[in-house]
């Protein structure tokens, strides 16, 4: 039901680094002299006989590496806070200042203090959410939740899956008479809404999409449940019926509308899935002719039909057409490539020249 990169983020598909490696003109920024995240020339020289690489400074800290492929952190002054002992360092990546390192291909975190919160012991995280951060241990086997600020544990971890710190609550899957069930639990590891589903997703606007069994349909192998899905509110009631069928990935709301899937046909094989939205009434507002969507962004939402991206606005108007292949990443305006070509659009969109 979900696409897993919403629960559980290996950052290193998302972020590279750019490195300025002693054996290259180190980049004329780095040179100009002791500002914050840029070094003096003889702190930076003096570095450069210790280190085969330094990456590019960000937040006022840089990712050194030595001869060995160890990382560790420099801060602005040249200073080492994080020894280079690491096999991976992810220095302070998002909101709430936490630097990832990786060590005997396990996980760990330091705060903004460098100090070590949690020891390598983790395969997976989430995305923090409200001083909550969700991981896995053996191999994605079971799930829990920390207190980013101490490291304590919030959520033991005794889950087989368990969703990211939201709205108040962590959807939760645990095996109930045998059976793999999804409900969901507050941050005191209280059972709020009852393990009674075959899948589950996190809130959003106050609402969750939610899984359960359907009806029995016909195979080429015999009969078989399909699921339905449906939206639930914080005590369990419905609001969305379960109608839509599928498998329906990263269902949640954003600015009022939800993209999901609904299959054509009623059974097994040859489902034709098309993307459509609805708002939080159920109603249908933007119909299904995509074959993917993204969530509402800047009043917009990235779709994908043949093969090909655009943009449509919350009126289901495709203002930007379906003719890119693929999709950039900026936070003030939108960017679609062609081929090594990338264009540039405002959130109305209107082609933006250079």
């Amino acid at each position: 039901m979900r696409k897993i990169s919403s629960y559980f983020i290996l950052l290193l598909l998302s972020i590279s680094s750019v490195l300025v490696s002693c054996n290259n003109e180190p980049k004329k920024e780095v040179l100009d002299g002791p500002a914050e995240g840029v070094l003096a020339k003889d702190v930076y020289s003096s570095l450069l006989t210790k280190y085969k690489t330094i990456h590019e400074f960000s937040m006022g800290h840089a990712v050194i590496e030595n001869s060995k492929g160890k990382m560790g952190l420099i801060d602005n002054k040249g200073n080492i806070v994080i020894d280079c002992i690491y096999e991976r360092v992810w220095d302070f990546v998002d909101s709430y200042g936490l630097c990832y390192v990786r060590l005997n291909d396990a996980w760990g975190l330091y705060n903004s203090d460098y100090k070590m919160i949690t020891k390598c012991l983790y395969d997976a995280f989430s995305i923090p959410h409200d001083g909550v951060i969700t991981l896995s241990m053996n191999s994605h086997s079971i799930y829990g939740a920390l207190d980013i600020s101490d490291g304590s544990v919030v959520i033991p971890f005794e889950y087989s899956h368990l969703g990211s710190y939201s709205e108040g609550l962590f959807f939760a899957e645990k095996k109930i008479n045998g059976k793999d069930r999804y409900g969901y639990i507050d941050r005191n590891n209280t059972t709020i809404i009852p393990f009674i589903y075959t899948d589950a997703s996190d809130f959003s606007e106050g609402l969750a999409a939610v899984e359960k069994e359907g009806k029995t349909v016909n195979s080429l192998f015999g009969t078989a449940r399909l699921t339905v899905c449906g939206f639930i509110n914080k005590k369990g009631e419905t609001v969305i019926p379960f109608k839509f069928q599928g498998q329906l990935g990263g269902t949640e709301f954003h600015e009022g509308l939800c993209a999901i899937g609904i299959s054509k046909r009623d059974n097994l094989f040859g489902q034709t899935e098309k993307n459509t939205f609805i708002n939080t009434r159920g109603e249908v507002v933007i119909s299904g002719i995509f074959d993917d969507a993204e969530d509402f962004e800047n009043g917009v939402a990235l779709v994908k039909k043949s093969g090909k991206y655009g943009y449509i606005n919350h009126d289901g108007e495709i203002i930007i057409p379906c003719v890119y292949d693929d999709r950039g990443y900026e936070n003030d305006k939108i960017c679609l490539k062609k081929g090594d070509e990338e264009f540039f659009f405002t959130f109305q969109g209107d082609l933006i020249k250079e």
